[in-house]
C-alpha cells in the first residue's frame, strides 16, 4: 500500500511537470501563429520566461514552473525591451552591464560634476 502511494505521487508530480512543459510548448506555438518571431525560452529554478519580438514590440511572459500560472505578461516597444532586463530595479531602463563612466556621470545643477574622479569627459563642457 505504501508502494502505490509513493508510485502515485510520484506520477502526479511528473505528469504536472510535463503538463507544464506541453503548455509552454503550446505558448510558444500560439506566439509563432501571431506572428512572434525570435522566440527564446529561459529557465530557471523559479520562474520560466518566453520572450520574443513582432513588429516594433517585444513581449516577454513569465510563468511559474510548478505550476503553469502565468505571472506576467509585458509588450514593450522594441527599442525600450531593456526596461525589462533592468536588474538593479532603479528604474532607469538601462541593464548595469551596459553602464560606463562618461554616461553615468551626472551633473550638478551649477555645471560642476557630481561625482567621479573630476578629469573631463571630454564633451567640452
Amino acid at each position: 500500500m505504501r508502494r502505490l502511494a509513493t508510485t502515485t505521487a510520484a506520477l502526479l508530480l511528473l505528469s504536472g511537470t510535463a503538463f507544464a512543459q506541453a503548455s509552454f510548448d503550446q505558448v510558444v506555438k500560439d506566439l509563432e501563429q501571431q506572428g512572434y518571431t525570435n522566440i527564446e525560452t529561459v529557465r530557471a529554478t523559479n520562474q520560466f520566461q518566453i520572450r520574443a519580438q513582432r513588429g516594433g514590440e517585444f513581449r516577454q511572459l513569465v510563468y511559474d514552473p510548478k505550476t503553469g500560472k502565468l505571472l506576467s505578461d509585458e509588450v514593450v516597444p522594441l527599442q525600450d525591451r531593456d526596461q525589462l532586463r533592468d536588474m538593479d530595479g532603479d528604474g532607469d531602463g538601462v541593464p548595469d552591464r551596459d553602464r560606463d563612466q562618461d554616461r553615468d556621470r551626472v551633473d550638478a545643477p551649477d555645471g560642476g560634476s557630481s561625482g567621479g574622479s573630476g578629469a573631463s569627459s571630454g564633451r567640452g563642457n
